[in-house]
């Protein structure tokens, strides 16, 4: 069974339909539902960021840090602040990362398509579009919505048209706009530079000569690395260091001292040893980085074995979900999935074997599930009188699932090195500085697609016609 998108496009339109109605439905909803958090730290620079740059032209924090954070996620609300009242500024906010995040989630379910089939699209758009996390994100002011979007952008253009063939001139320029995106994805947050690496490898192994695969990497690589040399260079200018962050020495101390091991999962961290540093020794910016950056490669030097076992917690912790369990919303889907695509076999008498099996498990599964996450729902309302949650699927699923998933993926495009290598990437900044549950977020849509890609070639299987015995 031929699955190439390309031959599925007029039977496509149905699925992205439903998920692009699904996924307004719910990050509109949880827009208008939502109520509002306590601010973390975090959200209170770049609220202080945003106007501050508004109100005096200079992207600057009021304490005086001139390179603390990446530039255009502030720039963004800075510009919403001008033109929106004050008093309605942070509802503009969140229905703008509302709205991105909606685009997020159709481009999360077109690369599933594009590297599988309309299933897998309907599928991931489905996952994405109630996964939890992203709609957290959605309603914080924080930098990975919009790094999201950015990487999603990059990822979908990156298997549309950046593995044409060499001789289509669509394949420079979509490797050019990925390698923009990827651009703005490091202003947004300066841990998208190990974004890069991944494309580039994967476009250096495909085919092509040796002049097409140099080209091919100057593509990707020239504009993103323009893009953070710019501020690279603002920041030499302003403190004197050639650097994207100067926040990456508080988050390597935080990472590597004394008291990690007793707390891994990041839940009493100190992020106000920087600024009382600055006080108390009366250290610039660029000096306080630095200083911290040596106290934490002093630890490492003195505790080499304690360094290797904060690794493994740092692993552990970053794969560990920290939002609550709201039910087995992803294997109930796959089940469901999987019956409805062996139901004509079965009743044709057509599934032996294995593949009647596995019918046999996703239809009995299926209501069991839907039956458990009942359950779950109702003792959910028993303690939250005031609340009713959406079916969201959980981290807890997503990793389980989408880890092994992503291990044994089998796609049409040939994306499972670089998909593998994108987590990756993310998972070396959490164990090189702190494994914050928002980093993997922000490639959790990598596992949902490599799910949804699964799911898919299960579903072909099961559809396939087993040669019997002569």
């Amino acid at each position: 069974m031929n699955s190439s998108p390309d031959n599925q496009h007029p039977d496509h339109k149905p699925w992205l339909i439903f998920v692009c109605m699904l996924a307004g439905l719910v990050h509109g909803g949880y827009f208008l539902i939502h109520d509002d958090p306590q601010l973390e730290p975090d959200e209170i620079e770049y609220i202080q960021l945003s106007r501050y740059l508004a109100d005096n032209a200079t992207l600057a924090l009021p304490s005086g840090e001139v390179a603390k954070r990446m530039p255009l996620y502030p720039a963004l609300m800075s510009l919403i602040y001008r033109t929106q009242p004050a008093d309605v500024w942070p509802n503009a906010v969140m229905a703008l990362q509302s709205f991105i995040a909606w685009c997020s989630t159709i481009m999360i379910a077109l690369v599933a398509y594009r590297s599988a089939d309309g299933r897998a699209g309907g599928l991931a758009g489905i996952i994405t579009a109630l996964y939890v996390p992203f709609a957290y994100l959605q309603m914080s002011f924080l930098t990975e919505t919009l790094l999201i979007f950015l990487f999603s952008a990059s990822l979908l253009l990156y298997v549309t048209f950046g593995l044409k063939p060499n001789s289509s001139i669509r394949r420079p320029a979509a490797l050019l706009g990925v390698s923009f995106l990827l651009g703005l994805a490091i202003l947004t947050r300066a841990n998208a530079l190990l974004l890069l690496p991944p494309f580039v490898v994967d476009t250096v192994f495909r085919s092509g000569s040796v002049t097409q695969r140099t080209s091919r990497v100057a593509f990707l690589v020239i504009p993103a690395l323009a893009c953070a040399s710019v501020w690279a260079a603002r920041n030499h200018r302003e403190v004197g260091a050639f650097t994207l962050s100067t926040v990456g020495g508080l988050n390597f101390y935080l990472g590597h001292n004394p008291d990690y091991a007793a707390d891994p999962g990041l839940d009493r961290l100190d992020y106000g040893i920087a600024d009382r540093l600055r006080t108390e020794r009366n250290l610039t910016e660029r000096q306080t980085d630095k200083f911290l950056f040596d106290r934490g490669f002093d630890f490492i030097r003195n505790h080499p074995g304690e360094t290797i076992l904060n690794s493994f917690k740092k692993i552990s912790a970053w794969f560990s979900p920290r939002v609550p369990v709201y039910g087995p919303t992803v294997p109930m889907l796959i089940l469901v999935v999987l019956a409805a695509a062996g139901w004509s076999r079965w009743r044709d008498g057509a599934l032996i074997d294995r593949r009647l099996a596995l019918f046999r498990i996703a239809v009995v599964g299926a209501p069991l599930l839907a039956v458990f996450w009942l359950f779950q729902t109702l003792s959910y309302l028993n303690r939250h009188l005031d609340s009713v949650p959406l079916p969201f699927t959980s981290p807890l699923y997503v990793l389980s699932i989408g880890v092994p998933a992503l291990l044994f993926l089998r796609s049409r495009l040939r994306i499972k090195g670089l998909l593998i290598g994108l987590v990756a990437g993310q998972l070396v900044v959490a164990i090189a500085f702190i494994p914050l549950s928002r980093l993997r977020w922000t490639v959790d849509g990598l596992l949902i697609i490599a799910i949804a890609i699964g799911v898919s070639n299960l579903c072909r299987w099961l559809q396939e016609s087993p040669s019997r015995p002569t």
